[in-house]
Order: C-alpha cells, then sequence, then structure tokens
C-alpha cells in the first residue's frame, strides 16, 4: 500500500509560525493590554488575583482618607496604583507592574508600619487560560 500526502498547507503553517515567532512583540502587546484590563477588573472588585477579598481598611485609615475628601476604596487614594500600571515590550520580554515604590509595599506588607498585604499583581487561572489562548492564537494567525 502506498499513500501520498500533500503537506504544502502544513509546510506553509509551519513556516508562518516560525515568522510569526522572529518577533514576539505584538503578542506582548496583547498580554501587555489583557494584563492591564484584568488588573484594572481586580481593582474595582478589590480581589486579589485569584479572587480572595482583600483585608478591609482600618478605621483609622478610612477616617484620614475621608478628611482628605479621598475615596474609601482599598488601594485607591488618587487612583495611581490602578491607573499607571504599564507594560514594556521588547524582541524577546514583557515587563508587567509599576513604577509606584508603594506598589511593593501594598503587595508585600509593611509590619513596621501596620500595612497588611493585599496582594494586587499576578496571575489567575483564568489569566494563564487568556495568555495561552492570546499565544495560540496569534501562533496561528488568528
Amino acid at each position: 500500500m502506498h499513500i501520498d500526502l500533500d503537506d504544502r498547507v502544513v509546510q506553509r503553517r509551519l513556516a508562518e509560525m516560525l515568522r510569526r515567532g522572529q518577533n514576539l512583540e505584538p503578542v506582548f502587546a496583547d498580554i501587555g493590554e489583557y494584563l492591564d484590563l484584568a488588573h484594572r477588573e481586580r481593582f474595582d472588585r478589590e480581589i486579589d488575583p485569584q479572587g480572595k477579598a482583600w483585608e478591609p481598611l482600618a478605621e483609622k485609615t478610612i477616617e484620614q482618607k475621608r478628611k482628605k475628601g479621598r475615596d474609601g476604596g482599598i488601594l485607591v487614594e488618587t487612583g495611581d496604583l490602578r491607573d499607571l500600571l504599564r507594560y514594556q515590550i521588547s524582541d524577546d520580554a514583557l515587563e508587567f507592574g509599576t513604577d509606584r515604590i508603594y506598589g511593593a509595599t501594598q503587595q508585600f506588607g509593611d509590619e513596621d508600619r501596620g500595612i497588611p498585604a493585599r496582594e494586587w499583581l499576578g496571575f489567575s487561572r483564568e489569566d494563564m487560560k487568556e495568555i495561552s489562548d492570546i499565544i495560540g492564537d496569534w501562533l496561528v494567525g488568528e
């Protein structure tokens, strides 16, 4: 028995995937945009990447915010931490986060100042699935 297969379509698709793999900046940009939206949504819901609610604010903190005429939201004073999330891409890397020093304080806490850790930066299972889908779609040119 002899079977002839025409693999030209497969060869073209593989060549296209290899070509796309030479410049990852477009897919990194798509992932960066997704991460920005996902983190903003979690900020609005006041939850960590696993869906757990952030520790409530202390009464003292709420009162200080009121005196300043500020929003009572958790991790929101001016909105910079939420609204100034950024990503930076190159041909082989994607960096996502904030340049605000207090971002680390909020993420990990500060026992000396009585600030509890409120994880705001990270990946959920849903994020990982969405990122995988973005990469898969990008590789096949969808």
